[in-house]
């Protein structure tokens, strides 16, 4: 499905059985949850009405969600559990796991990679009723899959449009953001019901909001994948604009795009060893990919020791940028071999002593013109005894330039020489002085063509007529 229609717009999904999806069943509870995680593991917690976080106990946590006595509303959204033994209760979507970047591309060894394998892939959300999560885009550009195991979730979602994204940062740097509704801002807000049971699979660079009208357990994760590559570069760099701490942000973020280049090229090198198609959306995000890579690797800059940092030490950056704009070169050379017709005009080199054939033939369209090639000299024309005559070279195989012009309507036959001092034979002019292309001008050419001979045309309104020498 994503090979032929790509992953821009959410999906809903009702039914999970059948997806490779697997969460704890609907009994569980926060007590469960905290069972398998830890009562001393630290959670951050959102003050709704504030919109602030601040820290909490898992076990504090499960008090106060289970507490009788009204309560302020807090909620909990980033606990990421995969390095706890919760984690072996859930599963991605057999296709998140198939896109996920690190699971593809992030070194199975310790050995192989200096940084810590992200933990963005497995998450627990616990929200009593009312909580509500402001407008956001997820981190690094990254899709989310999102699973209610108990209670309800409404979603407003806004596309990443260029105008939604302008939009977006600057509604992120005002004072006031949290007492404006983003979705009034955007060209178009949509409202999602989640309930228990259902899925939804959130694209890349989608801004959203999310409102709980009852308590509710949920499960999702993060994952980058190929799909979206050059927008999810854009949400980066809209990030460092928006200067986000780096706790909100994706870790290793730069480090696992250096190592999924690095697998982009050989992919791309076996679809060439094996005549296959190299798909659109690869190559487009590779140049997406390329251009980010080449700024990080830059040794000047504000932010070049950082960007250094991240880069792994199995691969030399300048090396594969250089490989990468190689293979992006050969594709783009495959795709268009021949230049277009309408900016470079056909050119055939032919013997002299053939164009008076040629020039009788008869076109149906493109009108063509007679112009001598760079080294051959003008010719003096002379008029004598009514007929044109002159001192051309005498060698049998002077060449001329024979050049169709791509624009103008088909010619009319009038009287000119093609042998000098002989009968005048049939040759082609234009009936309009915007179809006739003349030897002054230089359409694209590689050889420039002889300057007109005096008294010949020099605009298009005027009428070329060649003066003749008495």
């Amino acid at each position: 499905h994503f090979d032929r229609h790509g992953f821009g717009q959410p999906i809903l999904v009702d039914d999970y059985r059948g997806m490779g999806l697997v969460v704890p069943p609907v009994t569980w509870t926060i007590a469960d949850i905290e069972k398998h995680v830890g009562s001393d593991l630290t959670l951050d917690v959102i003050d709704v009405s504030r919109q602030r976080d601040f820290k909490m106990t898992m076990r504090q946590w499960t008090e106060y969600y289970n507490s009788p006595v009204p309560k302020r509303v807090f909620n909990v959204i980033s606990l990421e559990f995969s390095r706890t033994p919760l984690s072996q209760y859930v599963m991605a979507p057999d296709c998140v796991r198939e896109l996920d970047w690190l699971n593809l591309y992030w070194p199975e060894s310790p050995e192989d990679s200096f940084y810590v394998r992200p933990a963005v892939q497995k998450y627990c959300l616990m929200s009593v009723a009312n909580s509500y999560t402001d407008f956001h885009v997820d981190f690094g550009g990254t899709s989310v899959w999102y699973h209610i195991v108990r209670g309800e979730k409404v979603f407003y979602l806004v596309s990443p449009t260029p105008r939604n994204l302008a939009a977006f940062e600057r509604w992120a740097k005002l004072p006031s953001s949290s007492e404006i509704f983003f979705g009034e801002m955007a060209d178009r807000c949509y409202r999602c019901h989640l309930k228990a049971g259902q899925t939804l699979f959130i694209p890349t660079g989608w801004i959203h909001a999310v409102l709980t009208p009852v308590d509710s357990l949920v499960f999702g994760g993060n994952f980058l994948h190929k799909y979206n590559m050059g927008l999810q570069l854009k949400i980066y760099d809209v990030e460092q604009r928006l200067q986000m701490p780096n706790r909100f942000r994706h870790p290793s973020y730069e480090t696992l795009h250096w190592f999924a280049a690095q697998h982009f090229l050989e992919d791309v090198k076996g679809c060439y060893e094996s005549n296959e198609p190299v798909p659109s959306y690869l190559m487009n995000g590779m140049k997406d990919l390329a251009d980010t890579l080449q700024l990080w690797a830059k040794t000047d800059g504000p932010n070049a020791r950082e960007h250094r940092n991240q880069v792994p030490d199995s691969i030399v950056p300048n090396l594969l940028i250089r490989d990468i704009h190689r293979v992006l070169k050969t594709q783009q050379n495959q795709a268009s071999p021949n230049k277009s017709n309408k900016q470079n005009p056909i050119k055939l080199t032919i013997p002299k002593s053939l164009t008076h054939g040629l020039a009788e033939t008869s076109l149906d369209s493109d009108p063509l013109t007679l112009k001598k090639k760079k080294s051959t000299p003008p010719v003096k024309l002379k008029s004598a005894n009514g007929k044109i005559s002159g001192n051309p070279e005498k060698s049998e195989h002077q060449r001329i330039t024979l050049k169709l012009s791509m624009k103008g309507s088909a010619p009319s036959i009038v009287h000119s020489s093609s042998t000098f001092g002989e009968e005048a034979a049939p040759t082609r002019t234009f009936p309009g002085s915007d179809d006739y292309v003349y030897a002054g001008d230089d359409y694209d050419d590689d050889d420039d063509p002889l300057p007109p001979p005096p008294g010949a045309r020099r605009s298009r309104d005027q009428v070329w007529e060649p003066n003749l020498e008495a």
